[in-house]
């Protein structure tokens, strides 16, 4: 191999581990648990309940055993993926990676965090499909 094309490569695997360290995701239960009573309050200021069907926890239990499951709510607001998210730790449903934008990248949150442009980003774009490749179907 070429000097030039060597250091290309490492210049590019050093870009690659950079950009799945950007999105890595660090899920920690204390700060689920904060949030599920800082949330907690928040509803019960906010709402008059929240409807829940039973059921269908017991459904995405039984295909969590399965398969991966993905969670595909409207995004009309945050409210969507955090009432997703507490529910999932209260119905005792492993709690959700959240896909969203770097601006929400602050603590006490752990979502996964994507850049929303990916014009000219194929080296993140590429990572990107491949992370979520490996999470839906699993190693290949």
């Amino acid at each position: 191999m070429h000097k030039g094309d060597e250091q290309k490569a490492e210049r590019l695997q050093k870009e690659a581990l950079d950009m799945l360290d950007e999105i890595a995701a660090e899920p920690r239960i204390n700060w689920a648990l904060t949030l599920n009573r800082i949330l907690n309050l928040f509803w019960k200021r906010m709402y008059e309940g929240v409807v829940v069907g039973e059921k269908g926890f017991e459904t995405i239990r039984k295909a969590i055993r399965k398969a991966p499951v993905v969670f595909c709510p409207s995004h009309k607001s945050h409210v969507d993926y955090l009432i997703i998210s507490q529910l999932c730790l209260q119905y005792r449903v492993p709690v959700p990676h959240i896909a969203a934008g770097v601006n929400l990248s602050f603590w006490p949150m752990g979502p996964r965090f994507y850049r929303t442009n990916l014009t000219g980003a194929t080296l993140f774009s590429s990572i990107i499909a491949a992370t979520v490749t490996r999470s839906v179907l699993g190693p290949s």
